[in-house]
């Protein structure tokens, strides 16, 4: 993933090759700019929108079988789990994460009906869980199998959000 503009308003594009058409869902990748959580639901109401854009976010992180899960809440929705592999990231040196400057995830609300981005936000992950998310990655580096989807699978079947939730270190931003 490099850089590339999103526009309220306008089709994400290639963002979402690869994404199940009829399913809502969220996909988590990581780039040299940070963090992109995309949101995908079929014509989001007013009070998702609000949520995303306004409410109060929690993050959760958490490794099972080598996959990390990056786990979000925005104001009073419900938890959302999104596998990440930073193997599949076009990455390279994976930046510092300093003290007292957590990395950016850029949070992009997608329609999933016509692909048109509904709202964006910029936020900041907290500097902990910033490193902790390198520590992960670190650990996860050169360990992509050819199996990645089935592992996703199985552990989606064996493990609800919310229990996820329940296993992850959890963030107030």
């Amino acid at each position: 993933m490099g850089f590339v503009e999103l526009e309220v308003g306008k089709p994400i594009g290639k963002l979402l090759k690869g994404t199940h058409p009829l399913n809502d869902q969220t996909i988590f990748d990581f780039n040299r700019s940070g963090g992109l959580l995309i949101i995908i639901f079929r014509d989001p109401t007013e009070t998702e929108i609000k949520n995303i854009s306004e409410g109060q976010i929690r993050l959760g992180l958490l490794e099972k079988d080598g996959i990390i899960f990056m786990l979000s809440k925005f104001g009073r929705l419900n938890w959302m789990d999104s596998p990440y592999h930073v193997d599949l990231s076009n990455i390279g040196e994976f930046p510092e994460a300093t003290e007292g400057h957590g990395y950016l995830m850029q949070v992009v609300l997608v329609d999933r009906r016509d692909q048109t981005i509904k709202k964006t936000r910029i936020v900041a992950m907290p500097t902990e869980m910033s490193k902790k998310f390198k520590a992960m990655v670190e650990k996860q580096h050169h360990t992509l199998t050819p199996d990645y989807n089935l592992k996703v699978g199985r552990i989606m079947k064996k493990y609800s959000t919310n229990r996820l939730v329940k296993l992850a270190e959890l963030y107030n931003l």
